[in-house]
């Protein structure tokens, strides 16, 4: 996969993910930390023994973090207040709502932990690429599967080569 910015196209969001990035200057995979994005974003962002959270109160945004998790599982769970912030996602008032808002955040977290101005610094022809990819931006193996994947699929194919852990 030599070349992959000549035949994958970017969806809209993998688009202003990555503007949004290299605006605060988070440009590889090593700026990818909750500390710079929370900075860049102006969130505060805490670590306490509860569940994960967003708070939106009058001009303050928080993000709370449960402080008891894998550092993975801090960064997905980031990924996830942090979609819902992006996306406006206000207090959902009917499990319906609540399930759509959640699925369009999960759905995003890929993007954010993964995005595609950072796809030059993935080996996409490395027989351990899901990884490495997992390793490099501090996310799950099935996340970095779930990434990897798309982008495949994105290019004409996944290839059996790649399978998700069970």
């Amino acid at each position: 996969m030599i070349g992959i910015f000549e035949y994958y196209q970017f969806s809209f969001l993998e688009k202003e993910i990555s503007d949004l990035y290299s605006t605060y200057r988070i440009n590889t995979p090593s700026d990818l930390t909750i500390e710079n994005i929370s900075i860049a974003l102006n969130i505060n962002v805490y670590f306490r023994e509860l569940s994960a959270k967003l708070i939106i109160d009058d001009k303050e945004v928080y993000i709370i973090l449960d402080s008891r998790e894998t550092k993975k599982k801090q960064y997905e769970d980031f990924y996830h207040e942090l979609a819902h912030y992006l996306l406006s996602h206000s207090t959902a008032t009917t499990p319906t709502l609540f399930g759509f808002f959640e699925d369009k955040a999960d759905n995003l977290i890929q993007y954010l932990a993964i995005p595609c101005h950072m796809f030059r610094f993935i080996n996409f022809n490395s027989d351990s690429l899901i990884e490495e990819v997992s390793t490099q931006f501090n996310v799950s193996y099935d996340l970095a599967y779930k990434r990897i994947r798309n982008i495949k699929e994105k290019l004409g194919g996944c290839h059996g080569k790649y399978k998700k852990r069970r």
